[in-house]
């Protein structure tokens, strides 16, 4: 946010920043008000001066060119000049040699014909000013003072400071509120101008139009007058450029006065044209109604927001936008001018839901003080009086019935102390009290009540104060020491489940991604068409929920699961360069059962594209890499007996000849699966993309087996390898488990290691791992071993040996 320093200068001592802003910046940076650019816009006319044209010759060597003898009052230049419109006598503007204007030219003496020419006599468009004139130089008037700077003449030597205000502090956001500021860190003296209000005894507001606040919840203070008569022209100048330093167009002088008030107190107005309305009423809009705003966007109201209308129309959103049929224009005579105190929670919600950010938004959705809306109402009122005349109402409306009750707080030395871990002088917090505006109720000993001004709502509980002070003392002061007490990990049983998934998948090569817990409705949408559908892929059933308030519509729901938004996270790798990779993430999921809200952890893993390396050109499906990663979690949990099922889902993202279920403990927890085709070609992703979800709260309620510990066998482990030629609809995991079935404990390890496929058949090769346990094995063992394993399985899957 800008700010001038030249403006601060309205209410508090500046005059040294102007020259030094740097001291400002770090002051306010270390208060906690970052500075991120301070602008000097003086320095841009440097050696930019006035000057008055002595004498005008022809130049001997050039028909279409001058020689003016120009003289700033110190010293007398020669100029070549090009431009038919001066004269002896005239003001103009005189750019010295070493000035440089805008788009970076440099002003350099040089001789234009033969001929010495020690500056540059200079134009509006020269100068990046609006152009005055179409051809020529810039004619000042007679009156203004001769050798002074330019930018000082045209009010540009302004010094803007960009200000990140932090949302806590809505009092910084004007004018008033930063010189606050100001005075509280240096000390100074801070003091607000005041303008009284010529009222005509015979016109009243309550005579003119008909006022109500029906929403008085939404809006706590109404106020408004009555001006009648004004005329609607061209702003001062002093007004034009205090707007333009905080890079606002001027209008007209009425809506040029509202955006001053805005940006000088704080206090955001509207002012509607009288004759265009007949009545006004503060209440929540129509569901369906139309809205036409002031920037010709047609808005369509859902009966939420709150409105300013009249009896046919709405008129305004309250404290966000005003409307176009109700506007300041050129013919406008009598106006309707508005200063209220809007709820911030409802301004939000109006501003997120039709994308809306304005400078009024802004401010009332970070809170405003509703005790200087009157203030401001009529300060406004009286520059309106004298930049556009008219005739102001004795009365006003003034809706306030809940005034704000000041907020005490309690606080006492030792609160001070044991948050801050040093010692505090009890006088330094008086008196950054006192600074910050506060009054000391009761100041015993013990304890201190403090009670705190109506601008500074940020402040609620005593930890405030003590941060307050922090800040304001030096965050350098607080000492940097190591606890003195040891505190235990949070043994949260959840948490520690968690972390060891986590630890796991990391060392298996995955990345974790972190969502938010809210996502797009039209990406679920996407992805499952019915909440059955997660049924088929061995998640449990569950419709997600909107939010109430959303950030947006495409942060509008809570997640009932997360392969869509892992799924995002890979497309957008992929778009951006990151061919390739592996993700995972655990989060909770959400869900209402009998209107109680409640959440259990998924956690979703992802893999896409191909590491290129130079020695292996066929690489396996990347689900079969997800496979690897899940079955060795789960052998490293000691879960007793696992599965995979073969299906084909109904669900739309998932390949219908690529998909796995998990079981565990004839418990279905989730699903594994190849990206279906069509939603490649739609995301323009032509690499194989796998993704598998399960549900980690009931996998943890499966019950594991205890580890056992026996003597590693004085025997080598001796491997076997048996190949099989399969018919395509039957799993090949279901072989492999049957193989461990048959040999029993001496079989360590079966392992697929090679795999064909043709005319729906596959041949697969097994390597099995086997260890003697009591007596060293013969060939004829061996045999025997592989032909028991060879019958079992030609005889249940009718499957032959290759």
């Amino acid at each position: 946010m800008k700010f001038s320093i030249q403006w601060l200068g309205d209410f508090i001592k500046v005059k040294d920043f102007l020259s030094h802003p740097e001291k400002l910046s770090e002051s306010l940076t270390r208060a906690g008000l970052e500075i991120e650019s301070v602008q000097d816009f003086s320095k841009q006319f440097k050696n930019v001066v006035v000057a008055e044209i002595k004498e005008v010759e022809k130049h001997p060597n050039a028909d279409k060119l001058t020689l003016c003898k120009v003289s700033t009052g110190k010293k007398t230049y020669s100029i070549v000049c090009g431009a038919k419109n001066h004269k002896v006598g005239d003001k103009v503007v005189l750019a010295l040699e070493g000035s440089v204007l805008p788009e970076n030219f440099v002003i350099k003496k040089s001789r234009i014909r033969g001929e010495e020419s020690e500056g540059m006599l200079v134009s509006s468009s020269e100068l990046g000013l609006p152009s005055q004139s179409e051809d020529g130089i810039l004619i000042l008037p007679k009156e203004v003072e001769l050798g002074l700077d330019f930018a000082t003449y045209y009010g540009l030597d302004q010094v803007v400071l960009d200000i990140n205000v932090t949302p806590n502090r809505s009092d910084c956001l004007s004018h008033v509120g930063l010189s606050r500021e100001i005075s509280c860190l240096f000390d100074r003296s801070f003091s607000k101008s005041v303008k009284k209000i010529n009222c005509d005894k015979n016109l009243s507001v309550k005579k003119k139009l008909k006022v109500e606040v029906i929403e008085r919840n939404s809006c706590p203070r109404y106020s408004g007058r009555y001006i009648e008569g004004v005329t609607i022209g061209e702003s001062p100048e002093w007004l034009k450029q205090r707007l333009k330093s905080v890079e606002l167009k001027s209008i007209n002088n009425i809506v040029d006065i509202t955006n001053y008030i805005l940006w000088d107190r704080g206090q955001p107005l509207h002012a509607f044209d009288a004759d265009k309305i007949d009545s006004i009423s503060v209440k929540k809009s129509i569901k369906g109604e139309e809205f036409v705003s002031l920037d010709d966007n047609t808005l369509t109201l859902t009966g939420e927001e709150l409105t300013i209308r009249d009896k046919d129309q709405v008129l305004a959103l309250a404290g966000v936008i005003g409307g176009k049929d109700s506007s300041i224009s050129s013919e406008t005579k009598n106006i309707f001018l508005e200063s209220a105190y809007f709820r911030p929670e409802g301004i939000r919600r109006t501003s997120r839901r039709f994308g809306l950010q304005t400078d009024s938004s802004y401010r009332f959705s970070r809170g405003i003080d509703p005790e200087t809306v009157k203030e401001s109402l009529d300060f406004a009122c009286a520059l309106i009086q004298e930049l556009a005349g008219g005739k102001v109402s004795e009365d006003l409306y003034d809706f306030y019935p809940k005034p704000l009750e000041p907020k005490n707080i309690s606080i006492t030395l030792e609160d001070l102390e044991s948050r801050l871990g040093y010692k505090v002088n009890l006088s330094r917090f008086l008196k950054w009290m006192k600074l910050l505006k506060c009054e000391i109720k009761d100041s015993k000993k013990e304890s201190l009540t403090v009670k705190v001004p109506s601008f500074r709502s940020d402040l609620a509980i005593k930890e405030d104060l003590i941060e307050e002070f922090a800040r304001l003392e030096g965050y350098d002061l607080i000492p940097e020491v190591l606890p003195k007490s040891f505190l235990p990990k949070p043994w949260d049983s959840q948490f520690v489940k968690i972390q060891e998934l986590q630890k796991m998948i990391r060392h298996q090569g995955c990345s974790q991604v972190i969502n938010y817990s809210f996502s797009d409705p039209d990406l679920y949408r996407e992805f499952l068409k019915d909440k059955e559908d997660l049924k088929s892929i061995g998640l449990k059933p569950r419709d997600f929920f909107p939010i109430k308030n959303p950030i947006s519509y495409r942060l509008s729901i809570m997640k009932n699961f997360l392969t869509p938004d892992i799924f995002k996270n890979v497309h957008y790798n992929f778009r951006h360069g990151n061919k390739w990779g592996q993700v995972f993430e655990i989060s909770p999921v959400f869900y209402k059962e009998a209107d109680q809200y409640k959440q259990d952890y998924h956690f979703v893993l992802a893999k896409w594209g191909q590491f290129v390396d130079l020695w292996t050109d066929k690489k396996p499906k990347n689900v079969f890499y997800l496979k690897s990663i899940v079955e060795n979690i789960l052998i490293r949990l000691s879960y007793k007996s696992f599965e995979w099922e073969q299906i084909s889902p109904s669900v739309f993202f998932l390949h219908p000849e690529q998909t796995l279920l998990l079981k565990v403990q004839n418990k279905t927890i989730g699903y594994i699966g190849t990206l279906h085709p069509y939603l490649q070609s739609k995301y323009k992703m032509p690499i194989d993309v796998a993704l598998a979800e399960f549900d980690w709260s009931e996998l943890w309620r499966c019950s594991k087996k205890s580890l056992k510990v026996k003597n590693l066998s004085p025997f080598s482990t001796l491997e076997k390898d048996l190949t099989f030629v399969i018919p395509s609809h039957i799993a090949i995991f279901d072989i492999q488990k049957e193989i461990q079935k048959v040999l029993g404990s001496v079989c360590e390890n079966v392992e697929i290691f090679d795999l064909y496929e043709k005319d729906n058949k596959r041949s697969v090769s097994f390597r099995l791992y086997l260890t003697p346990e009591k007596e060293a094995w013969t060939d004829q063992n061996l045999q025997e071993f592989q032909n028991k394993v060879i019958d079992h399985i030609a005889k249940k899957f009718s499957v032959d040996l290759k």
